[in-house]
């Protein structure tokens, strides 16, 4: 599964909150949290702070094979958008090492 997050909508991708908001986001157990994703196919496009940080919970809480596949994570390198898009990757904690600061604000 690929997560591609970005700052602004881009017309013509489908983005999880035009189905779903943040509260059915955090509201969500595990195993309906993997079905909501699933159901975009091998991506999922956001523009939410919530939806990320709610996979960090799940990758924190449950380990890295908590979707029962690979979770990829890739976004602009900046919050502007003027960067190169890249992967980033979760600790232990749930965080996105190196991801931007402020990239949703």
């Amino acid at each position: 599964m690929k997560i591609y997050l970005d700052v602004h909508k881009e017309k013509g991708i489908k983005y999880i909150e035009d189905e779903y908001s943040s509260a059915d986001i955090i509201r969500t157990s595990k195993d309906e949290f993997v079905s909501m994703i699933k159901s975009f196919g091998n991506e999922v496009h956001s523009c939410y702070s919530p939806f990320i940080n709610h996979v960090g919970r799940f990758h924190r809480d449950y380990g890295k094979d908590w979707f029962g596949e690979n979770v990829e994570v890739y976004a602009n390198e900046n919050a502007y958008g003027t960067g190169e898009t890249i992967q980033y990757h979760f600790n232990n904690k749930g965080q996105l090492v190196g991801f931007p600061y402020g990239y949703f604000d």
